[in-house]
Protein backbone atom coordinates (compact mmCIF):
# COMPACT_ATOMS: atom_id res chain seq x y z
CA UNK A 1 0.00 0.00 0.00
CA UNK A 2 1.31 3.47 -0.84
CA UNK A 3 2.40 5.57 2.15
CA UNK A 4 4.25 8.72 3.13
CA UNK A 5 8.00 8.53 3.86
CA UNK A 6 8.91 7.82 7.49
CA UNK A 7 11.42 10.29 8.93
CA UNK A 8 14.56 8.48 10.07
CA UNK A 9 13.32 5.21 8.58
CA UNK A 10 13.46 5.76 4.81
CA UNK A 11 17.03 6.98 4.33
CA UNK A 12 18.02 7.21 0.64
CA UNK A 13 14.65 5.82 -0.55
CA UNK A 14 12.20 8.48 0.56
CA UNK A 15 12.04 9.82 -2.99
CA UNK A 16 10.93 6.38 -4.31
CA UNK A 17 8.37 6.04 -1.46
CA UNK A 18 7.08 9.53 -2.25
CA UNK A 19 6.85 8.79 -6.01
CA UNK A 20 4.88 5.60 -5.28
CA UNK A 21 2.58 7.61 -3.00
CA UNK A 22 2.15 10.35 -5.63
CA UNK A 23 1.37 7.82 -8.41
CA UNK A 24 -2.02 7.20 -6.74
CA UNK A 25 -3.19 10.57 -8.11
CA UNK A 26 -0.61 11.38 -10.80
CA UNK A 27 0.19 9.86 -14.19
CA UNK A 28 3.81 9.00 -15.16
CA UNK A 29 4.19 12.31 -17.06
CA UNK A 30 3.11 14.34 -13.99
CA UNK A 31 -0.43 15.05 -15.12
CA UNK A 32 -3.30 14.41 -12.69
CA UNK A 33 -5.30 11.25 -13.12
CA UNK A 34 -8.90 11.65 -14.15
CA UNK A 35 -10.09 10.64 -10.67
CA UNK A 36 -8.17 13.52 -9.06
CA UNK A 37 -9.38 16.47 -11.10
CA UNK A 38 -12.58 17.72 -12.65
CA UNK A 39 -13.53 17.32 -16.30
CA UNK A 40 -11.48 19.27 -18.81
CA UNK A 41 -13.19 22.22 -20.43
CA UNK A 42 -13.83 22.31 -24.20
CA UNK A 43 -10.89 22.97 -26.47
CA UNK A 44 -10.62 26.47 -27.91
CA UNK A 45 -11.27 26.97 -31.60
CA UNK A 46 -8.48 26.85 -34.16
CA UNK A 47 -6.98 30.24 -35.00
CA UNK A 48 -7.45 31.46 -38.56
CA UNK A 49 -4.67 30.89 -41.11
CA UNK A 50 -2.76 33.94 -42.40
CA UNK A 51 -3.64 35.12 -45.93
CA UNK A 52 -1.52 33.83 -48.84
CA UNK A 53 0.47 36.45 -50.80
CA UNK A 54 -0.69 37.31 -54.37
CA UNK A 55 0.92 35.39 -57.26
CA UNK A 56 3.40 37.37 -59.39
CA UNK A 57 2.55 38.25 -63.05
CA UNK A 58 3.85 35.72 -65.62
CA UNK A 59 6.55 37.13 -67.96
CA UNK A 60 5.79 37.52 -71.72
CA UNK A 61 6.85 34.67 -74.09
CA UNK A 62 9.98 35.46 -76.16
CA UNK A 63 9.74 35.70 -80.03
CA UNK A 64 10.16 32.56 -82.21
CA UNK A 65 13.60 32.06 -83.82
CA UNK A 66 14.11 32.53 -87.63
CA UNK A 67 13.52 29.36 -89.73
CA UNK A 68 16.75 27.83 -91.17
CA UNK A 69 17.39 27.81 -94.99
CA UNK A 70 16.28 24.86 -97.15
CA UNK A 71 18.94 22.15 -97.63
CA UNK A 72 20.20 21.51 -101.23
CA UNK A 73 18.48 18.90 -103.41
CA UNK A 74 20.14 15.50 -103.57
CA UNK A 75 21.95 14.35 -106.77
CA UNK A 76 19.98 12.50 -109.47
CA UNK A 77 20.17 8.71 -109.32
CA UNK A 78 22.65 6.91 -111.61
CA UNK A 79 20.28 4.51 -113.39
CA UNK A 80 20.86 4.02 -117.21
CA UNK A 81 18.33 3.89 -120.03
CA UNK A 82 17.29 0.38 -120.97
CA UNK A 83 18.55 -1.12 -124.25
CA UNK A 84 16.44 -0.95 -127.40
CA UNK A 85 14.36 -4.03 -127.90
CA UNK A 86 15.07 -6.18 -131.05
CA UNK A 87 13.05 -5.78 -134.20
CA UNK A 88 11.63 -8.64 -136.05
CA UNK A 89 8.50 -10.62 -136.60
CA UNK A 90 10.04 -13.98 -136.43
CA UNK A 91 10.03 -14.39 -132.85
CA UNK A 92 8.68 -12.53 -129.87
CA UNK A 93 11.06 -10.34 -127.97
CA UNK A 94 12.73 -12.35 -125.23
CA UNK A 95 12.26 -11.18 -121.68
CA UNK A 96 14.90 -8.92 -120.17
CA UNK A 97 17.18 -10.98 -117.95
CA UNK A 98 18.39 -9.93 -114.57
CA UNK A 99 20.86 -7.11 -114.58
CA UNK A 100 24.37 -8.47 -114.47
CA UNK A 101 27.81 -8.15 -115.91
CA UNK A 102 27.22 -10.14 -119.11
CA UNK A 103 28.03 -8.49 -122.47
CA UNK A 104 25.33 -7.57 -124.94
CA UNK A 105 24.65 -10.35 -127.46
CA UNK A 106 25.66 -9.84 -131.10
CA UNK A 107 23.10 -8.38 -133.44
CA UNK A 108 21.42 -11.01 -135.52
CA UNK A 109 21.81 -10.91 -139.28
CA UNK A 110 19.27 -9.01 -141.33
CA UNK A 111 16.50 -11.29 -142.39
CA UNK A 112 14.96 -11.04 -145.81
CA UNK A 113 12.30 -8.47 -146.25
CA UNK A 114 8.94 -10.08 -145.94
CA UNK A 115 6.16 -9.38 -148.25
CA UNK A 116 4.38 -6.24 -147.37
CA UNK A 117 6.23 -6.10 -144.07
CA UNK A 118 4.94 -7.55 -140.86
CA UNK A 119 3.29 -5.65 -138.01
CA UNK A 120 5.47 -4.26 -135.23
CA UNK A 121 5.83 -6.79 -132.41
CA UNK A 122 4.45 -5.93 -129.00
CA UNK A 123 6.85 -4.53 -126.38
CA UNK A 124 8.01 -7.26 -124.03
CA UNK A 125 7.51 -6.75 -120.28
CA UNK A 126 10.33 -5.29 -118.19
CA UNK A 127 12.21 -8.12 -116.56
CA UNK A 128 13.81 -8.14 -113.16
CA UNK A 129 16.94 -6.11 -113.20
CA UNK A 130 19.87 -8.40 -113.92
CA UNK A 131 22.24 -9.34 -116.68
CA UNK A 132 21.37 -8.24 -120.14
CA UNK A 133 19.71 -11.04 -122.13
CA UNK A 134 20.99 -11.80 -125.63
CA UNK A 135 19.44 -9.92 -128.45
CA UNK A 136 17.06 -11.97 -130.48
CA UNK A 137 17.60 -12.35 -134.19
CA UNK A 138 16.55 -9.44 -136.27
CA UNK A 139 13.28 -10.19 -137.82
CA UNK A 140 11.96 -8.92 -141.02
CA UNK A 141 9.51 -6.62 -139.31
CA UNK A 142 9.81 -2.99 -138.37
CA UNK A 143 12.08 -1.78 -135.57
CA UNK A 144 10.75 -2.59 -132.12
CA UNK A 145 9.51 0.05 -129.75
CA UNK A 146 11.94 1.88 -127.43
CA UNK A 147 12.56 0.04 -124.17
CA UNK A 148 11.33 1.43 -120.84
CA UNK A 149 13.17 4.21 -118.94
CA UNK A 150 15.52 3.09 -116.20
CA UNK A 151 14.47 3.38 -112.54
CA UNK A 152 14.78 6.75 -110.79
CA UNK A 153 17.90 7.25 -108.68
CA UNK A 154 17.68 7.32 -104.85
CA UNK A 155 16.60 10.51 -103.05
CA UNK A 156 19.47 12.86 -102.21
CA UNK A 157 20.26 13.45 -98.48
CA UNK A 158 18.28 16.13 -96.65
CA UNK A 159 20.08 19.44 -96.40
CA UNK A 160 21.50 20.56 -92.98
CA UNK A 161 19.26 22.47 -90.55
CA UNK A 162 19.38 26.22 -90.95
CA UNK A 163 21.64 28.17 -88.59
CA UNK A 164 19.00 30.51 -87.15
CA UNK A 165 19.17 30.83 -83.28
CA UNK A 166 16.28 30.63 -80.78
CA UNK A 167 14.92 33.99 -79.72
CA UNK A 168 15.92 35.30 -76.29
CA UNK A 169 13.63 34.52 -73.28
CA UNK A 170 11.30 37.32 -72.35
CA UNK A 171 11.83 39.10 -68.97
CA UNK A 172 10.29 37.46 -65.85
CA UNK A 173 7.20 38.89 -64.25
CA UNK A 174 7.49 40.97 -61.06
CA UNK A 175 7.46 39.01 -57.74
CA UNK A 176 4.19 38.91 -55.85
CA UNK A 177 4.05 40.60 -52.43
CA UNK A 178 5.23 38.60 -49.39
CA UNK A 179 2.46 36.63 -47.68
CA UNK A 180 1.94 37.08 -43.92
CA UNK A 181 4.22 34.98 -41.71
CA UNK A 182 2.48 31.96 -40.20
CA UNK A 183 2.50 31.33 -36.45
CA UNK A 184 5.51 29.58 -34.96
CA UNK A 185 5.22 25.79 -35.01
CA UNK A 186 5.53 23.69 -31.84
CA UNK A 187 8.95 22.99 -30.39
CA UNK A 188 10.60 20.07 -32.17
CA UNK A 189 11.65 16.99 -30.31
CA UNK A 190 14.97 17.26 -28.51
CA UNK A 191 17.87 15.79 -30.47
CA UNK A 192 20.09 13.06 -29.09
CA UNK A 193 22.49 15.66 -27.63
CA UNK A 194 25.45 14.40 -25.62
CA UNK A 195 25.63 11.04 -23.88
CA UNK A 196 25.34 12.68 -20.43
CA UNK A 197 21.82 14.03 -21.12
CA UNK A 198 22.91 17.73 -21.25
CA UNK A 199 22.65 20.09 -24.25
CA UNK A 200 25.19 22.92 -24.54
CA UNK A 201 23.54 26.35 -24.88
CA UNK A 202 25.55 28.45 -27.36
CA UNK A 203 23.84 31.66 -26.16
CA UNK A 204 25.48 33.75 -23.42
CA UNK A 205 23.83 33.79 -19.96
CA UNK A 206 24.15 37.10 -18.08
CA UNK A 207 23.69 37.05 -14.30
CA UNK A 208 21.03 39.48 -13.00
CA UNK A 209 20.46 38.78 -9.28
CA UNK A 210 20.37 36.19 -6.47
CA UNK A 211 18.71 36.38 -3.03
CA UNK A 212 19.74 34.55 0.16
CA UNK A 213 18.34 33.78 3.61
CA UNK A 214 14.78 32.84 4.63
CA UNK A 215 12.45 33.21 1.67
CA UNK A 216 15.51 33.67 -0.58
CA UNK A 217 17.44 31.43 -2.98
CA UNK A 218 15.92 33.12 -6.05
CA UNK A 219 18.33 33.26 -9.04
CA UNK A 220 17.62 35.39 -12.14
CA UNK A 221 19.66 35.67 -15.36
CA UNK A 222 19.01 36.87 -18.93
CA UNK A 223 19.96 36.19 -22.56
CA UNK A 224 20.31 39.55 -24.31
CA UNK A 225 18.52 40.29 -27.60
CA UNK A 226 17.33 36.71 -28.16
CA UNK A 227 13.95 35.01 -27.59
CA UNK A 228 14.93 31.72 -25.92
CA UNK A 229 11.50 30.98 -24.44
CA UNK A 230 10.88 28.33 -27.12
CA UNK A 231 13.47 25.99 -25.60
CA UNK A 232 14.18 27.33 -22.07
CA UNK A 233 10.69 26.61 -20.71
CA UNK A 234 9.49 26.17 -17.09
CA UNK A 235 10.56 22.82 -15.69
CA UNK A 236 13.78 22.67 -17.79
CA UNK A 237 16.81 21.49 -15.82
CA UNK A 238 19.94 23.73 -15.97
CA UNK A 239 23.66 23.29 -15.27
CA UNK A 240 26.43 25.91 -15.29
CA UNK A 241 29.91 26.68 -13.99
CA UNK A 242 30.47 29.73 -11.75
CA UNK A 243 33.07 31.01 -14.26
CA UNK A 244 35.80 29.82 -16.60
CA UNK A 245 38.33 30.17 -13.78
CA UNK A 246 35.99 28.56 -11.19
CA UNK A 247 34.52 25.45 -12.89
CA UNK A 248 32.32 24.47 -9.92
CA UNK A 249 29.09 22.92 -11.24
CA UNK A 250 25.76 24.42 -10.14
CA UNK A 251 22.21 23.26 -10.88
CA UNK A 252 18.66 24.59 -10.96
CA UNK A 253 15.18 24.31 -12.53
CA UNK A 254 13.41 27.06 -14.52
CA UNK A 255 10.36 28.57 -12.76
CA UNK A 256 9.51 31.30 -15.31
CA UNK A 257 10.76 32.28 -18.78
CA UNK A 258 9.68 35.57 -20.43
CA UNK A 259 10.80 37.66 -23.42
CA UNK A 260 10.77 41.42 -24.00
CA UNK A 261 13.91 42.61 -25.84
CA UNK A 262 15.82 40.07 -23.69
CA UNK A 263 14.87 36.63 -22.37
CA UNK A 264 14.63 36.70 -18.56
CA UNK A 265 14.90 33.37 -16.69
CA UNK A 266 13.97 32.89 -13.01
CA UNK A 267 14.81 29.63 -11.21
CA UNK A 268 12.89 27.78 -8.50
CA UNK A 269 14.28 28.88 -5.11
CA UNK A 270 17.02 26.68 -3.66
CA UNK A 271 19.70 27.16 -0.97
CA UNK A 272 22.18 24.64 -2.44
CA UNK A 273 23.55 26.50 -5.47
CA UNK A 274 24.24 30.04 -6.69
CA UNK A 275 25.26 31.91 -9.84
CA UNK A 276 28.25 34.21 -10.24
CA UNK A 277 28.65 37.32 -12.37
CA UNK A 278 29.83 35.39 -15.44
CA UNK A 279 28.30 31.89 -15.58
CA UNK A 280 30.18 29.63 -18.00
CA UNK A 281 29.45 26.48 -20.05
CA UNK A 282 25.62 26.78 -19.74
CA UNK A 283 23.66 23.59 -20.40
CA UNK A 284 20.03 22.49 -20.32
CA UNK A 285 18.16 19.15 -20.24
CA UNK A 286 14.62 17.82 -20.52
CA UNK A 287 15.25 14.26 -19.27
CA UNK A 288 14.51 13.04 -15.74
CA UNK A 289 18.09 12.44 -14.53
CA UNK A 290 20.91 14.01 -16.59
CA UNK A 291 24.40 13.20 -15.28
CA UNK A 292 25.21 15.02 -12.01
CA UNK A 293 21.73 16.49 -11.48
CA UNK A 294 20.63 16.28 -7.80
CA UNK A 295 17.60 14.17 -6.87
CA UNK A 296 16.22 17.02 -4.72
CA UNK A 297 16.95 20.61 -3.61
CA UNK A 298 16.81 22.39 -0.23
CA UNK A 299 15.09 25.74 0.24
CA UNK A 300 14.58 28.14 3.17
CA UNK A 301 10.90 29.14 3.48
CA UNK A 302 9.49 31.98 5.54
CA UNK A 303 7.48 30.43 8.42
CA UNK A 304 4.58 31.95 10.35
CA UNK A 305 2.64 30.77 13.41
CA UNK A 306 5.54 30.07 15.83
CA UNK A 307 7.20 32.16 18.50
CA UNK A 308 9.84 29.43 18.74
CA UNK A 309 10.30 27.28 15.65
CA UNK A 310 10.58 23.47 15.86
CA UNK A 311 13.96 21.89 15.15
CA UNK A 312 15.56 20.29 13.27
CA UNK A 313 13.94 21.45 10.03
CA UNK A 314 14.01 19.87 6.56
CA UNK A 315 12.55 21.70 3.56
CA UNK A 316 13.17 19.93 0.23
CA UNK A 317 11.62 19.88 -3.25
CA UNK A 318 11.90 18.12 -6.59
CA UNK A 319 10.11 18.58 -9.92
CA UNK A 320 8.21 16.06 -12.02
CA UNK A 321 7.27 17.56 -15.38
CA UNK A 322 5.10 20.59 -14.47
CA UNK A 323 4.62 19.42 -10.87
CA UNK A 324 6.69 20.47 -7.84
CA UNK A 325 6.67 18.16 -4.82
CA UNK A 326 7.64 19.61 -1.43
CA UNK A 327 8.67 17.74 1.73
CA UNK A 328 8.36 19.58 5.07
CA UNK A 329 9.64 17.99 8.29
CA UNK A 330 9.95 19.93 11.56
CA UNK A 331 10.84 18.35 14.96
CA UNK A 332 10.49 14.63 14.23
CA UNK A 333 12.72 11.83 15.52
CA UNK A 334 15.25 11.44 18.32
CA UNK A 335 16.85 14.65 19.59
CA UNK A 336 14.21 16.90 18.08
CA UNK A 337 12.60 19.90 19.79
CA UNK A 338 8.97 20.94 19.33
CA UNK A 339 8.21 24.56 18.58
CA UNK A 340 5.92 26.98 20.40
CA UNK A 341 2.75 28.07 18.60
CA UNK A 342 1.51 31.66 18.80
CA UNK A 343 -1.27 31.47 16.18
CA UNK A 344 -4.14 29.34 14.94
CA UNK A 345 -2.59 29.50 11.46
CA UNK A 346 0.76 27.97 10.49
CA UNK A 347 2.22 28.51 7.01
CA UNK A 348 5.44 28.12 5.01
CA UNK A 349 6.27 29.92 1.76
CA UNK A 350 6.68 27.69 -1.33
CA UNK A 351 9.88 27.41 -3.42
CA UNK A 352 7.81 28.35 -6.49
CA UNK A 353 4.25 29.69 -6.66
CA UNK A 354 1.42 27.44 -7.78
CA UNK A 355 -0.74 28.39 -10.76
CA UNK A 356 -3.64 30.69 -9.95
CA UNK A 357 -7.05 29.01 -9.81
CA UNK A 358 -10.49 29.95 -8.55
CA UNK A 359 -11.51 26.32 -7.93
CA UNK A 360 -8.49 24.02 -7.44
CA UNK A 361 -7.03 23.10 -4.05
CA UNK A 362 -3.87 21.02 -3.45
CA UNK A 363 -4.23 18.94 -0.30
CA UNK A 364 -2.54 15.97 1.40
CA UNK A 365 -2.75 14.31 4.81
CA UNK A 366 0.26 14.51 7.15
CA UNK A 367 1.34 14.38 10.77
CA UNK A 368 0.78 17.48 12.93
CA UNK A 369 1.44 17.94 16.66
CA UNK A 370 -1.04 20.48 17.93
CA UNK A 371 -0.55 21.65 21.55
CA UNK A 372 1.42 18.48 22.26
CA UNK A 373 -1.18 16.15 20.73
CA UNK A 374 -0.08 14.26 17.59
CA UNK A 375 -2.86 13.96 15.01
CA UNK A 376 -3.49 13.43 11.31
CA UNK A 377 -3.55 16.93 9.88
CA UNK A 378 -3.81 18.33 6.37
CA UNK A 379 -1.28 20.26 4.31
CA UNK A 380 -3.08 22.45 1.79
CA UNK A 381 -2.41 25.08 -0.89
CA UNK A 382 -5.33 27.37 -1.74
CA UNK A 383 -4.60 29.05 -5.14
CA UNK A 384 -7.76 31.13 -4.88
CA UNK A 385 -6.48 32.64 -1.60
CA UNK A 386 -2.65 32.63 -1.83
CA UNK A 387 -0.45 30.98 -4.51
CA UNK A 388 2.77 31.41 -2.50
CA UNK A 389 2.10 29.45 0.73
CA UNK A 390 1.26 26.01 2.10
CA UNK A 391 -1.06 25.91 5.15
CA UNK A 392 -0.03 23.38 7.82
CA UNK A 393 -3.25 22.39 9.60
CA UNK A 394 -3.81 20.27 12.68
CA UNK A 395 -7.07 18.80 11.43
CA UNK A 396 -8.33 17.53 8.08
CA UNK A 397 -10.88 20.26 7.45
CA UNK A 398 -11.63 21.17 3.84
CA UNK A 399 -11.69 24.61 2.16
CA UNK A 400 -12.79 27.34 2.25
CA UNK A 401 -11.30 27.33 5.78
CA UNK A 402 -7.51 27.59 5.33
CA UNK A 403 -6.80 29.73 8.40
CA UNK A 404 -8.45 27.95 11.34
CA UNK A 405 -8.07 24.71 13.23
CA UNK A 406 -4.74 24.96 15.10
CA UNK A 407 -4.14 25.87 18.74
CA UNK A 408 -2.40 29.14 19.62
CA UNK A 409 -0.02 28.04 22.37
CA UNK A 410 1.64 24.78 23.28
CA UNK A 411 4.17 22.67 21.39
CA UNK A 412 3.89 21.93 17.67
CA UNK A 413 5.67 19.92 14.97
CA UNK A 414 4.72 18.79 11.47
CA UNK A 415 5.48 16.39 8.57
CA UNK A 416 3.97 16.93 5.10
CA UNK A 417 4.75 15.84 1.51
CA UNK A 418 2.65 17.64 -1.11
CA UNK A 419 2.83 17.90 -4.95
CA UNK A 420 1.31 20.84 -6.85
CA UNK A 421 1.30 22.35 -10.37
CA UNK A 422 3.58 25.37 -10.82
CA UNK A 423 3.06 26.17 -14.52
CA UNK A 424 0.63 25.46 -17.37
CA UNK A 425 1.59 24.29 -20.86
Amino acid sequence: MSRLPILGGDNDIWGSVLNDYLSVSLNADGTLKGSAIGATGPTGGQGSTGAIGATGITGATGPTGITGTQGSTGATGAGTTGATGPTGVTGATGPVGATGAGATGATGSQGPTGPGGGATGATGPTGVTGTQGSTGATGAGATGATGPTGTTGTQGATGATGAGTTGATGPGGANGSQGATGSTGPQGATGAGTTDGWNLDTNTWTFVSATTGAGGGLITFKISGIDATNYLIPGTKLCWELSISTPTLNYGVIATSTFSTDTTITLIKNSDYTMGANPAVPKYSYIESPVGFPSEFNWLPTLSGWSVQPSPQIFRWKTMSRMCGVRITMSQGPGSTSGTSNSTTHTATLPVSTISSSTDTWEILGIFQDAGNTTIGMGAIFPFTDTTKIYLNGDNHLPPEPTTGNTAGGSTSTVYCLPYVFYSF
